[in-house]
């Protein structure tokens, strides 16, 4: 059986200290992996992912996928907590907004 060379999944996924908090990302272009997960959850589908990211090779984008689904748990509930941060922040924007006006 003749074994197939290739790319190690661990090249393609990084995390780099002090960049993006230092949470995963795809190494070839840099997108995290929270906003490849964030747009896989929302339905978009391979050709969509290259007409979004057209930077992003094939085995980035599976490589990127796989890392998600191995860590789900983890990465939903870190999407999880920056909404609800997200939507705070914005009520308080809001907030300030009307109470300016008023």
């Amino acid at each position: 059986m003749v074994m197939a060379t290739g790319t190690s999944i661990q090249t393609l996924i990084e995390s780099i200290p002090g960049v993006y908090g230092g949470t995963p990302r795809l190494a070839r272009s840099g997108l995290p992996i929270l906003q490849l997960a964030a747009d896989y959850e929302s339905g978009m589908r391979l050709a969509e992912f290259h007409e979004a990211y057209p930077e992003i090779d094939d085995e980035s984008l599976h490589a990127g996928i796989a890392y998600y689904l191995l860590n789900r748990a983890a990465i939903d509930e870190e999407l999880r907590v920056r909404r609800e941060e997200a939507l705070a922040d914005f009520a308080e924007c809001e907030a300030r907004r009307a109470a300016e006006s008023a």
